[in-house]
C-alpha cells in the first residue's frame, strides 16, 4: 500500500530517424527499425503530401539518401526513373527498383507500345500519393537479400492506409497548381539572311513558334477518403480524381482512382486483410521528339526549324510541310492541332494476406497478389498532312494487357532461450509469375474522317508479341536478439527463373547483419546518455540478383515468314545461351545511427561498397553460324560511396516550428573487368564500356580548331577520345520545414 503523493519525472525524447517504426522489408517479420543491420529509409504520408507533384516516385526526390530520382520527360502522367547507389545493372531492362505495395508485387515497366519519341510513362504512376501510409526503401544487396534474384536495383515497399478503430473519419483533400517552361529558346529576330553564293543580303520574316508550341499548364487533384471501424473490422475507402495539363499545347492526363482495404479480426489466432485498387486513365500524347524514320516529334522540329520558315496554315486551313525534310518530319503546329495519340489504362491491383497463430510464437502467414492492366495506345495522322511519308493518312492501334501474379507463405517462430537471449527463426517460399500479350496493327490510305483501322485500304503491320517469366524462391533466416541491444540475422535465399540458362538454373543469395546499440549499456545512459542520447553501431553483408531483361534469351527463337504465299518459320538473329546466369551483386556496408540533444538532431551515417559480376548484354558472335547476336554475361562492375543524413529540430515553439533535413550521397561506379578483353562500343556509338572507366563513358571524335580543311572548317581528329562520365558523382538535397500556428506549412528545397 502506498500513501501520500507520488512523484515521477521523465522526459520524452524526439525519434527524428524514426528508430521506433516497425519496419517489414527486407526481413520476415515485423520489427523496429533499430533493429536492423542495415540502412532502411522510412518516408511517413505527411512527408508526401502537398509536395507539388502527382506520381509517387517524383515525390521522393531529395528525401532519400543514395537516390536518384529522375524525370525522363515533361509529360502529364509519370515519366520518373529512380536509381538507388548508382547503376547495379546495363542491359536487364531497368534500373528502377522493386517495388511492392501492400504484399503485392507491381508491373513498373514502361511501355512505348508506339513511337512518339520517349513518351512513355512508368505504371508506378497510376498510384495515388493520398493513398499512401508509409514508404520503406532499402538500397542494395545487404538489405534486399531476402527478394533474390529481382533486388539487384534495391526494393520500394509501399504501404497504403488502413482504417482505425473509432469514430469515423472522412477527409477531403484537393490541390492546384501549374507548370511552365521557365526558359525558353532566344531566337534569331535580325530581319535579314545573307545568301551565301553572293554575300547579298536578304529580307525575311522570323517566326518564334514557341508562344504555338508551349503553354502554362493546369493540374488540379481532389482526394476523399472515409476510414473507421470496430475492433474487430476495420475500413478505409478512398477516390480521388486527378487533372493534368502538359506544358506542351494538347496533351492532358486524366486519372480516377477508387481504393478499398479492409481488415478482419476472426479470432485470437486467425486474421486476413484486403487491399484492392482500380485505375483508369486517359492520357492525350504528343509526339514531342524522335529522329530519323518517324521523327515527327514537336520538339525535334522547333529545335531544328528554321525560323524563317512559315509554319502558320493557309486560308483553307491546310498545313504547309514540314521546314525541312518532310518525309521524315512533320509541321509542329499540325502534330499538335490535328494529329491524335491517345494511351487509356484500366489497371486492378489486388491482393489478400492471411494470417494464423496456431500456437503460442508460431505465426503462419499468407500473401497472394494479383496486378493486371491493359493498356492502350492509338496514333492517328490525317489525310492532308505537313509530312509525305503518309500522304493519305496513318492509323494504328496497339494492346498490352499485362498480369502479375505472387504467392508468398512465411512461417515465423519466436522463442527466448534464455532470460537473455530471444530467437526468431523464419522460413517461407515465393512464386512469381509475370506475362503479358502486345497487338499492334496499323494501316494507311484512311478513308476521309475516319480514324479507325477500318478506315484503311489496307493493313501494312500486324503482330502480336507474348513473354512469360517464373520464379521460384525459398528462404531461411535466422536472428538473435540479446537483451535488446545486440541484433544478429543471417539468412539464405534460393531462387530459380525460367530466365536462367539450362546449366545456371538455381541460384544462392546469402545474408548476414548486426547491429549493437551501445547507448542501451549501463555505462552509456549512466555517463554519456545526457548528450548523446542514442548512439548504434550497424553492419551488413550480403548477396542479390538481377533478371535478364529477355525472358527467353536462353533460348534460340524463331520467327515466322511467308515466302511466294506460303508460310513457314526461320531462325532469328539471337543464339540462345544455356549458361546466361543473373547478374550478381555481392555488397556490404558499415555505418551507424546517432541522436544528441535529446532527439533534437539525428544522424545517419552509411558506407557501402558493391561488386556486380556477369552483367548481362548483348553481344555480336560470328554470323558463319546463322546468328548475330546473344545475351552474354560480359563484365564486373563496382561502386561504392556513402550516405549521409542529417535531421534537426532547430526550433520547436506551441506556434511556430523549424526543422531542416540534409541528404548527401557520392558513387563511383567503375568498369573492373570485360570478360572479352576488349571495349564494347553501345549507344549509337558514342559511350563505351571499357575497363577502369566509369559505364558508358562517352567516347567521340573531338574538333580540332587549330587545324581547318581546305573550305575553312575546322578538322575532326582522327582518334576518339574519352570525354567524360555520365553518372552523378554526387547527391544532395537541403530542405527547411516552417510550420506556423499548426495550419500553415512552408517547404523549400534544393537538391542536386
Amino acid at each position: 500500500k502506498t500513501e501520500g503523493k507520488v512523484e515521477i519525472n521523465f522526459s520524452l525524447d524526439e525519434d527524428l530517424l524514426q528508430l521506433d517504426q516497425i519496419v517489414v522489408t527486407g526481413i520476415a517479420e515485423p520489427v523496429e527499425k533499430k533493429s536492423l543491420g542495415n540502412s532502411i529509409s522510412i518516408l511517413q504520408s505527411k512527408e508526401l503530401e502537398n509536395v507539388g507533384v502527382a506520381q509517387i516516385d517524383a515525390a521522393l526526390t531529395g528525401k532519400i539518401p543514395g537516390a536518384m530520382v529522375q524525370v525522363n520527360s515533361g509529360n502529364p502522367g509519370g515519366g520518373t526513373s529512380i536509381r538507388l547507389r548508382g547503376l547495379s545493372t546495363l542491359y536487364s531492362g531497368t534500373s528502377d527498383p522493386l517495388y511492392i505495395v501492400d504484399g503485392i508485387t507491381l508491373d513498373n515497366s514502361a511501355s512505348s507500345l508506339i513511337d512518339l519519341g520517349g513518351n512513355s510513362s512508368n505504371r508506378i504512376a497510376d498510384l495515388d500519393p493520398e493513398d499512401i501510409e508509409r514508404i520503406e526503401v532499402v538500397k542494395g544487396a545487404a538489405a534486399a537479400a531476402l527478394y533474390g534474384s529481382r533486388a539487384n536495383n534495391g526494393v520500394v515497399q509501399i504501404f497504403t492506409k488502413r482504417g482505425q478503430a473509432g469514430r469515423l473519419k472522412v477527409r477531403l483533400n484537393s490541390t492546384v497548381g501549374y507548370d511552365q517552361v521557365i526558359k525558353t529558346l532566344d531566337m534569331i529576330s535580325y530581319p535579314y539572311i545573307k545568301i551565301v553564293k553572293n554575300g547579298a543580303l536578304t529580307s525575311v520574316t522570323r517566326y518564334d513558334y514557341q508562344n504555338e508550341v508551349f503553354q502554362i499548364a493546369p493540374r488540379a487533384s481532389t482526394n476523399l477518403s472515409i476510414a473507421g471501424g470496430d475492433v474487430t473490422t476495420k475500413y478505409f475507402i478512398s477516390g480521388s480524381w486527378n487533372n493534368q495539363a502538359g506544358i506542351i499545347k494538347s496533351q492532358l492526363y486524366d486519372k480516377q482512382s477508387v481504393r478499398f482495404n479492409l481488415d478482419k479480426i476472426f479470432n485470437d489466432w486467425f486474421t486476413a486483410s484486403l487491399s484492392t485498387n482500380y485505375i483508369h486513365s486517359l492520357n492525350n500524347l504528343v509526339a514531342n521528339s524522335g529522329a530519323y524514320d518517324n521523327g515527327f516529334g514537336v520538339l525535334t522540329a522547333v529545335t531544328n526549324l528554321l525560323n524563317t520558315y512559315n509554319s502558320y496554315p493557309d486560308a483553307n486551313g491546310v498545313y504547309p510541310l514540314a521546314g525541312f525534310n518532310p518525309a521524315n518530319r512533320a509541321n509542329p503546329l499540325d502534330v499538335i492541332n490535328n494529329w491524335k495519340a491517345p494511351e487509356e489504362i484500366n489497371r486492378y491491383i489486388g491482393g489478400i494476406k492471411l494470417d494464423f497463430e496456431p500456437l503460442a510464437g508460431l505465426s503462419v502467414q499468407y500473401k497472394i497478389g494479383y496486378d493486371n492492366y491493359t493498356q492502350n495506345n492509338k496514333y492517328y495522322i490525317p489525310r492532308i498532312s505537313s509530312q509525305t511519308k503518309y500522304l493519305d493518312g496513318f492509323s494504328q492501334d496497339a494492346t498490352k494487357i499485362s498480369t502479375n501474379i505472387n504467392s508468398n507463405l512465411d512461417v515465423i517462430y519466436n522463442t527466448a532461450l534464455t532470460t537473455d537471449i530471444k530467437s526468431t527463426t523464419a522460413a517461407g517460399t515465393e512464386y512469381f509469375m509475370s506475362e503479358y500479350d502486345i497487338v499492334t496493327s496499323s494501316t494507311q490510305d484512311l478513308t476521309p474522317f475516319v480514324e479507325l483501322l477500318n478506315g484503311g485500304s489496307s493493313y501494312d503491320n500486324i503482330s502480336e508479341m507474348k513473354d512469360l517469366r517464373k520464379t521460384f524462391g525459398y528462404y531461411l533466416q535466422q536472428t538473435f536478439n540479446y537483451n535488446n541491444f545486440l541484433y544478429i540475422t543471417g539468412s539464405l535465399r534460393a531462387d530459380g527463373s525460367s530466365t536462367f540458362g539450362a546449366n545456371r538454373r538455381w541460384q544462392i543469395f546469402p545474408k548476414f547483419s548486426t547491429s549493437y546499440i551501445i547507448s542501451e549499456n549501463d555505462f552509456w545512459k549512466e555517463n554519456v546518455r545526457e548528450y548523446v542520447n542514442y548512439f548504434k553501431l550497424r553492419g551488413a553483408f550480403g548477396y542479390s540478383g538481377g533478371q535478364p531483361a529477355s525472358s527467353f534469351g536462353r533460348l534460340s527463337n524463331y520467327y515466322q515468314t511467308s515466302y511466294s504465299g506460303m508460310t513457314g518459320i526461320v531462325n532469328s538473329t539471337y543464339l540462345g545461351n544455356n549458361d546466361l546466369a543473373p547478374e550478381r551483386m555481392r555488397e556490404w556496408e558499415l555505418g551507424f545511427d546517432l541522436e544528441i540533444l535529446g532527439g533534437k538532431i539525428g544522424v545517419e551515417f552509411t558506407y557501402f561498397n558493391k561488386k556486380v559480376e556477369d552483367l548481362i548484354m548483348v553481344a555480336t558472335v560470328n554470323s558463319s553460324i546463322g546468328f548475330s547476336y546473344q545475351y552474354q554475361n560480359v563484365g564486373i562492375l563496382s561502386n561504392k560511396g556513402i550516405e549521409l543524413l542529417v535531421k534537426s529540430t532547430n526550433f520547436q515553439l506551441p506556434e511556430f516550428t523549424w526543422g531542416t533535413t540534409l541528404s548527401v550521397s557520392t558513387n563511383n561506379p567503375i568498369i573492373d573487368k570485360l570478360y572479352i578483353g576488349k571495349d564494347i562500343t553501345i549507344s549509337w556509338y558514342q559511350t563505351v564500356l571499357k575497363e577502369g572507366y566509369a559505364p558508358s563513358t562517352f567516347y567521340q571524335y573531338l574538333i580540332d580548331y587549330s587545324k581547318l580543311d581546305a573550305s575553312g572548317l575546322p578538322l575532326r581528329k582522327t582518334a576518339k577520345e574519352y570525354l567524360g562520365d555520365p553518372n552523378p558523382k554526387l547527391l544532395w538535397s537541403l530542405t527547411n520545414n516552417f510550420s506556423l500556428w499548426k495550419n500553415l506549412t512552408l517547404k523549400i528545397m534544393f537538391d542536386a
